[in-house]
């Protein structure tokens, strides 16, 4: 997103750089037929030098914003090969809906809940040591012959048997540990404290952000409807301006000002636009439906 934003701010910087060296050639014919103010000329040139000072700077972020995404996805790539996405569908139609999910959904939440489950259950855990140690043990034997002897009775097994069985319960209670294991207890307590701390914290975060990337989603949707008839209004007084120039009554200073005014809308809604996707893809994440909506699976 942010190389084709600073790509499409390039373009119109270029763009505005071209604008400004017509007008500056057009002032420049007049100054040395007479018939052109050098100040007009003067101020001119000053907002054409700005026009190139701003393109640099646009073809730095440019440049910034590609090698930035080198680090992503290495390679030799930039806004020619990329597309430019769209807003798709939103996981809810309003606020509280949408935190609602997000409060579901999301994988910290997923994550916080279940380190929870362990700090509980490592909590009850640390309560064995203050209870009796209960064990029962038991065994069964059966020897036949083990003396060699017979019993001499017709009627009786000739061999000797000694079989038989036995259990034994073994309680072993453990008085004192040093307060080793009101410790332990104590440190489980605080683990699962944590735990609930983070979660709370997780989710004032998740909902804080969801609404402010749901806000500058509906923001900027009313932004664009506005720019785009500004940009319209704009570009028709640009043409009624060059035309208004030829038979005179317009001054270059004129039409240098509504270009830059046509020219601050297009940059406006630029930054509209990709302030619009990028709250697109927030809400996307923190409800957790990021991978769904772009059909990945994980494996």
């Amino acid at each position: 997103i942010e190389v084709l934003r600073t790509h499409e701010l390039l373009q119109i910087a270029k763009d505005n750089v071209a604008v400004h060296k017509k007008y500056l050639s057009q002032i420049d014919e007049k100054v040395k037929a007479g018939v052109g103010r050098s100040s007009d000329y003067k101020q001119t040139l000053a907002r054409y030098e700005n026009a190139l000072s701003i393109q640099f700077l646009a073809e730095q972020n440019y440049d910034n914003a590609v090698s930035s995404f080198e680090r992503i996805l290495p390679g030799n790539l930039g806004a020619a090969d990329l597309e430019k996405p769209s807003v798709g569908n939103i996981p809810a139609n309003d606020l509280e809906s949408l935190v609602k999910v997000a409060m579901e959904n999301h994988p910290k939440i997923t994550v916080s809940h279940s380190d929870i489950e362990v700090a509980t259950a490592a909590l009850k855990r640390s309560d064995a040591p203050f209870y009796p140690k209960v064990d029962i043990k038991a065994e069964a034997y059966w020897n036949k012959n083990v003396h060699g002897v017979s019993t001499g009775e017709p009627s009786l097994s000739p061999y000797e048997e000694d079989s038989g069985y036995n259990a034994l319960v073994v309680l072993s209670y453990n008085i004192f540990n040093g307060f080793a294991d009101k410790a332990n207890k104590e440190a489980s307590r605080h683990r699962l404290l944590n735990k609930n701390s983070t979660l709370a914290d997780a989710r004032r975060y998740i909902r804080a952000y969801t609404e402010i990337a749901w806000q500058t989603l509906e923001s900027t949707k009313q932004q664009l409807v506005h720019l785009d008839n500004t940009i319209k209004s704009s570009g028709e007084t640009v043409a009624d301006y060059e035309k208004e120039h030829e038979l005179g009554r317009r001054s270059i200073i004129d039409l240098l000002n509504i270009e830059l005014e046509y020219n601050s809308a297009k940059n406006r809604k630029v930054t509209a636009e990709y302030d619009r996707l990028i709250a697109y893809y927030q809400i996307l994440a923190y409800t957790g439906k990021i991978l769904e909506e772009m059909n990945i699976t994980v494996e």
